[in-house]
């Protein structure tokens, strides 16, 4: 079979388990092998190159992703984000809440990574979307935007 066609066959099985709402990873994992194979991949071949690309690319995040979620759900079940979130609405009050989200993620993200900082500010968001009544997204993109900003200017050593 020809290459091209098993890359077309593959990004249309891969489009098909995704509208099927099959897991990401599962659904990545089962074209990656179909693709292998159908590319004349050895078995044992397939099996270590999708390791080690499994394995590069979590290797790096798994570790902070697991962390910062551990940590988020500390501030959520100790009440911690609900207490920063009274003391955000307090000193800023609900119409400048995203002037206080948009300076937290800039604190947050000067020494943590995006994805980190993300990860603890989410229970934050959260909190503070149910408590003031705002939409989500109103909350959540000036807290995306900034640490953003401050990973690309200010990256963590």
């Amino acid at each position: 079979m020809s290459p091209i066609l098993v890359i077309v066959a593959a990004i249309a099985l891969q489009i098909f388990l995704t509208s099927r709402k099959v897991s990401p990873f599962l659904s990545l994992l089962v074209v990656a092998i179909l693709t292998g194979l159908g590319l004349g991949m050895a078995p044992q071949d397939l099996l270590k190159t999708i390791d080690a690309g499994v394995g590069s690319t979590l290797g790096g995040l798994a570790l902070v992703i697991c962390l910062g979620a551990v940590l988020g759900k500390i501030l959520e079940e100790s009440g911690a984000a609900e207490r920063i979130a009274a003391t955000l609405v307090g000193a800023f009050g609900e119409k400048n809440i995203q002037w206080a989200l948009l300076l937290t993620g800039f604190l947050v993200g000067i020494p943590l990574y995006y994805n980190a900082g993300f990860i603890i500010l989410v229970p934050l968001v959260l909190t503070l979307a149910r408590r003031t009544g705002l939409p989500l997204l109103y909350i959540a993109i000036p807290t995306a935007a900034s640490l953003s900003t401050t990973h690309c200017f200010l990256p963590p050593n």
